[in-house]
């Protein structure tokens, strides 16, 4: 074998074993076996996931769903910093009857097996004891999303209000 021989075999060892190493995540990402399109579905079904718990008030639903790193900014500009600050707040949230949160998934991007991010419009409506609206204010947050350990979660919540 000549050394140029060689080289190409040694070259076409390392591609094939470096492809081997990018594709083995990508094929077990998520329990799919499909690589990113099985992440992008993933996503889609986690995010739906996320926003049913909220809109169902359902903590145990929604914890999964949230990282570690968890970063929540509300309209106000106020900030919680981590998971259990997230769920914190949303135990508290949770337990008020008097609101609900009807919304639209206006925007998502997914990156492979990697990043994703959804923008959502809603109206937070409180409501008095009868299920009336009292007030509502129009906002939209972005979700941005990491791949984890196999599985989706939410690593920051920004809420904007929008104008009237």
């Amino acid at each position: 074998m000549t050394s140029r021989t060689t080289l190409a075999a040694s070259a076409a060892a390392l591609t094939a074993t470096a492809l081997a190493a990018v594709a083995v995540p990508v094929a077990n990402a998520g329990s799919t076996s499909t690589g990113a399109a099985g992440c992008e579905a993933a996503f889609h079904r986690t995010l739906q996931t996320h926003l049913d718990a909220i809109t169902n008030r359902d903590l145990a639903a929604l914890e999964p769903t949230v990282g570690e790193s968890m970063t929540l900014i509300f309209p106000s500009g106020s900030i919680r910093r981590g998971k259990d600050a997230f769920m914190a707040f949303h135990e508290g949230w949770f337990a008020d009857p008097n609101w609900r949160q009807p919304y639209t998934v206006t925007d998502v991007t997914v990156e492979g097996c990697r990043t994703a991010w959804a923008l959502v419009d809603y109206r937070y409506q409180s409501l008095d004891d009868a299920g009336n609206v009292e007030s509502e204010s129009h906002n939209m947050f972005a979700l941005t999303w990491t791949f984890d350990k196999g599985r989706w979660v939410a690593i920051a919540d920004q809420n904007t209000k929008l104008p009237s």
